[in-house]
């Protein structure tokens, strides 16, 4: 579980978002920076990098940008990556397939293989989203295809306290001594 990598007393996580386009990436970063607002739709276009102290644990997240011509580069940012954070856009029934065939991907590339992965399934406040047992399933298998750390929570990016509470799972996950560190 975890990352050998990172070291207790530094306490830092590089993280690389990935998903569809419009799947919440950048509303996720927006989030837990503070703004209470919906990030505005403009696809990333190159990476964007954004720093972070949360529960005295800094991260380094790493958005690529998610159009069809930029998913053939995502690989390219592995090289300082401890996680990948996967973002499904639970309200967009018609490309769900795809999400999970992108997410299968990643899951079976040798470049992932020291990564941990945690899927983001994220818009469960909207009205019209997939029911949580239609896709647990399937995400069960994909996830099934590896053995480092994956975990899978259902969100919605613009609840802070939710996004909170992910993130201090992921950091249990590096961190074990965490939960006697938290205040």
């Amino acid at each position: 579980m975890g990352c050998a990598s990172c070291r207790d007393k530094d306490r830092e996580i590089h993280v690389l978002l990935l998903g569809l386009p419009r799947s919440g990436k950048s509303t996720f970063i927006y989030c837990l920076d503070g703004i209470n607002e919906l990030a505005p739709y403009i696809p990333t276009q190159s990476s964007q990098v954004s720093y972070m102290e949360i529960f005295e644990t800094k991260f380094e997240f790493y958005e690529a940008g998610s159009a069809q011509q930029n998913r053939s580069n995502w690989i390219d940012y592995l090289r300082y990556t401890d996680a990948i954070f996967y973002f499904v856009d639970m309200s967009d029934a018609e490309r769900l397939k795809d999400a999970l065939f992108g997410l299968k991907s990643i899951m079976i590339d040798k470049k992932t293989e020291k990564c941990s992965i945690f899927v983001f399934c994220n818009k469960m406040d909207k009205e019209y989203v997939v029911e949580k047992e239609q896709i647990q399933k399937s995400l069960e298998e994909i996830l099934s295809l590896r053995k480092k750390y994956s975990q899978v929570f259902f969100v919605s990016c613009i609840q802070h306290d939710v996004l909170l509470n992910s993130i201090e799972e992921v950091i249990r996950s590096y961190y074990p001594s965490f939960a006697k560190k938290k205040k």
